[in-house]
């Protein structure tokens, strides 16, 4: 198989005008009334900087797959390659605070994603015992190639509390909105140490790299079910590895807050010198670091449904065509090291992907059911 195409898009920004400027009513004017007198006039001022040079972004994508079945079907084989090129990216930059206004829309920059994807299926369904498993994979490499602003990267989301400021990051060669932040270690006394990364005297703004991103290197998954005599099982697995999340809830203007286990038992104290932690500070530095950053890598059995269909002989003599029992657990056994409540929480926003700022975690769900036919 091979295909290539382009798609246009303007979902980034959910509005269809984002070039135009806004007017909206400001403060009132006093005008000089011709009597030697004053009036108050409304008045109007744009909203947002105009952007009238405003273009869709394009999504180019070129693929190649190769199908194979062999066993009379029995078993599958699937293999794609992908290349997806999006160019003039839209989103909201920042602008210098002499512009005097918000910034509008713009089309910011060029984003890449490669990959593969496999797939392996055998089925068999010729004896009274039926059976089948599919596996999946896939991999992608994502990385900004381009930036159509004149800074050096655009900043994006704040992780939540005031030290952070910006905690992502839209620049050259590196994945869309990585995480940025200073790398950090334990001192002897349990204070934390920021690395000086630009080799100027003293620890700023311009010592924080690429300490993370939301995006996985590797994500797989696969499908179970079984069926004999009437009784039938089904289990859907899924998991990935090779993205972080940012620990955004822990903040040094919340110090009185909740938090895990995890960050009491591995804090420094004299009592433990060798821990993974500092002692518990408010240094803002601390909260913008990757002491906040953890793999999100997990494996998770998405669903498990066990079934029984009644036999039909038995259920005719009840006048019922179709009598069903079954039993479903979703989404209760995820296996992960990640410290907060849920591997996969996460902002909705863009810029903010990997961002856990502690909502509710996936729910465990058991459901018994009874499905009948008449």
């Amino acid at each position: 198989r091979g295909s290539w195409g382009q798609n246009g898009s303007i979902n980034g920004i959910g509005t269809r005008y984002a070039y135009m400027p806004v007017i909206v009513n400001s403060e009132n004017l006093v005008i000089p009334d011709g009597n030697g007198g004053e009036t108050l006039v409304p008045s109007g001022e744009p909203s947002v900087l105009a952007n009238p040079d405003l273009t869709w972004e394009t999504s180019t994508q070129t693929n190649f797959g190769l199908d194979l079945k062999f066993l009379d079907n029995r078993l599958s084989f699937g293999f794609d390659w992908y290349n997806k090129l999006t160019e003039d990216l839209l989103f909201n930059p920042d602008v210098p605070s002499t512009a005097g206004n918000w910034s509008p829309y713009a089309n910011a920059g060029t984003v890449k994603n490669t990959g593969y994807e496999f797939q392996l299926g055998y089925e068999n369904h010729e004896n009274e015992f039926v059976y089948g498993i599919t596996l999946n994979a896939s991999t992608n490499k994502n990385v900004v190639t381009e930036l159509n602003v004149p800074q050096a990267r655009i900043n994006g989301i704040n992780a939540g509390g005031p030290s952070w400021g910006a905690a992502t990051a839209f620049e050259e060669g590196e994945p869309i909105w990585y995480y940025r932040g200073y790398e950090g270690s334990v001192g002897d006394n349990g204070e934390f140490i920021a690395k000086d990364n630009d080799g100027v005297e003293g620890i700023t703004d311009a010592d924080k790299t690429n300490i993370g991103d939301p995006w996985p290197d590797f994500m797989y998954g696969g499908n179970i079910f079984m069926e004999y005599k009437g009784f039938d099982f089904n289990m859907i697995l899924q998991g990935q590895s090779g993205a972080q999340n940012i620990i955004a809830w822990l903040r040094n203007d919340r110090l009185n807050m909740n938090f895990t286990e995890y960050f009491y038992d591995n804090r420094w104290t004299p009592e433990n010198t060798n821990a993974s932690l500092p002692a518990p500070t408010s240094e803002g530095k601390f909260y913008q670091s990757d002491f906040l950053v953890y793999d999100n890598d997990f494996f998770r059995i998405k669903q498990i449904q066990f079934g029984y269909n009644f036999d039909k002989a038995l259920l005719e003599k009840i006048k019922i065509s179709n009598l069903r029992l079954y039993v479903s657990l979703k989404d209760f056994f995820t296996f992960t090291s990640y410290p907060g409540m849920d591997p996969v929480a996460g902002m909705g926003d863009d810029n903010g992907q990997g961002l856990d700022k502690g909502v509710y975690p996936t729910p465990r769900t058991a459901i018994f059911g009874l499905n009948v036919s008449f």
